[in-house]
């Protein structure tokens, strides 16, 4: 269930508040265990490409201010200052 929670993009604190451990004791387990640091950090990127489609959609649909930024990540050739 943690890696769920960090999969749909939240913190690590909120992941481990859902199941009911302390964020301390979720890094303990990760440093002890490579299979769940693994999974872990593949959690972490599914849930950072959540983050980003969610982006992209307001972007797209409703904030200029997003939209400017996401492109001068995307291309800051083009579209620096």
């Amino acid at each position: 269930m943690f890696l769920l929670f960090l999969a749909e993009g939240n913190t690590v604190t909120l992941a481990a508040r859902a199941i009911g451990v302390s964020r301390q004791a979720a890094y303990q387990y990760r440093d002890n265990d490579d299979d769940f640091r693994q999974a872990w950090d593949n959690a972490i990127e599914e849930g950072i490409e959540t983050l980003e489609n969610e982006a992209i959609s307001r972007a797209k649909t409703s904030s200029d201010l997003l939209l400017i930024f996401m492109l001068k990540a995307k291309k800051p050739d083009v579209y620096r200052e």
